[in-house]
């Protein structure tokens, strides 16, 4: 036996049987000055050394497994079932060092940590210098923002296509996931592209920078965004809240145009299309409603020629927008040729003028929708 380590047996044995806190201190340092030394050891100190350690990890404070972990985190010569125990245990702090650090656990220990621990420790695993794309995937999958954030940062980690895109969609409603996914080894030029409209002003420059993307693609990234955005917003399209931070996501990308309205009036969003002609023409949502709602179609007509929406995108948006009246089927032709011929007849600063009349003073008109709908 090791001269060393057997003259230190009897005074290992002795703090293993104290429970005090410093003799709990001075027995971790022991162990792990063991553990640290290149000595092999041999089977009978192996076992005894087990014992002890195992007695210590189910005997004493956090504290203590802490700071044995912080020391143990390097060493190539811990029992792989010693660096588990530190690793999954309920204290993360205690699991830290050994997750960030120990590059003796295996892809199935830490996939083990993260389906059993929780998001603390799963972040420490995150720090490591290099994680696997199975690890990855198993990090990605726990849904978790403030994970996948830590492993787009980390660029040590592997990173697979599925895991891209997993983040891809949730970097929509999260900007925390914006500049790390930005600036990620794995994004493609398709990705940038489903990625673009999710992300700042900043973020789009520099994804224009290192993947030359034209207009044209731009210009079809934000429909398939806006698609997708409305799709996914389907079950709280009735929603006025929803709507106006909707309206807000479009605003922000300067995306309040006669395309996108045509596009949520096809797509059934007629709240959301109230909201966008409010923000375009500063009139009350409620007041939009009623104008839609009237009879021959004088009232769209002057906030399309107020927005200066063009001729064929007026036709489409009135036609559409007959749809949110309750048991609209089908327009009658003759209250689409008044409306084309209302619209004919104003010019955009004529109906600015008409618009902003309106907002000081809406009692004629709201008295006159009123007498149409009723």
């Amino acid at each position: 036996m090791n001269a060393t380590i057997e003259q230190k047996l009897p005074e290992i044995f002795n703090l293993a049987r104290e429970r005090s806190e410093p003799s709990r201190v001075k027995l971790a340092g022991i162990l792990a000055d063991i553990f640290l030394c290149d000595d092999t050891l041999s089977d009978r100190e192996q076992i005894l050394v087990n014992e002890v350690i195992d007695e210590l990890l189910g005997n004493t404070t956090p504290q203590v497994k802490q700071m044995l972990s912080e020391r143990l985190s390097f060493s190539a010569n811990v029992p792989h079932r010693v660096l588990l125990n530190l690793a999954c245990d309920s204290h993360a702090e205690v699991a830290k060092p050994i997750l960030v650090n120990s590059a003796r656990l295996k892809d199935e220990d830490l996939i083990f940590v993260i389906e059993a621990r929780g998001v603390d420790h799963t972040l420490s695993i995150s720090e490591r210098i290099t994680i696997s794309e199975a690890v990855v995937d198993a990090m990605i999958a726990t849904g978790d923002v403030d994970i996948m954030a830590a492993v787009a940062t980390n660029l040590g980690a592997h990173v697979s296509t599925r895991a891209m895109h997993v983040m891809i969609e949730a970097a929509r409603f999260s900007k925390k996931l914006h500049e790390p996914l930005t600036n990620r080894p794995e994004l493609t030029a398709d990705m940038s592209q489903q990625l673009y409209w999710w992300v700042g002003a900043e973020f789009r420059r520099a994804i224009v920078r290192r993947f030359g993307i034209s207009a044209g693609q731009i210009d079809q990234a934000l429909e398939n965004s806006i698609n997708d955005l409305l799709s996914s917003m389907e079950h709280d399209r009735h929603d006025d809240l929803a709507m106006q931070k909707v309206a807000e996501w479009f605003d922000e990308r300067n995306a309040v145009n006669p395309r996108t309205i045509i596009q949520a009036l096809r797509m059934g969003f007629f709240k959301l299309f109230y909201v966008m002609m409010s923000m375009k023409t500063g009139l009350d949502v409620s007041l939009i409603d009623m104008m839609v709602s009237e009879d021959g179609g004088r009232s769209v007509s002057v906030l399309c020629k107020a927005i200066e929406v063009d001729k064929p995108s007026f036709v489409s948006i009135f036609l559409l927008s007959r749809g949110a009246r309750p048991g609209e089927q089908i327009v009658n032709p003759k209250e689409l040729s008044t409306a084309i011929a209302a619209f004919d007849k104003l010019d955009v600063t004529m109906a600015k003028n008409l618009i902003e009349t309106w907002k000081k003073d809406p009692s004629y008109l709201l008295n006159r929708l009123k007498k149409a709908i009723h």
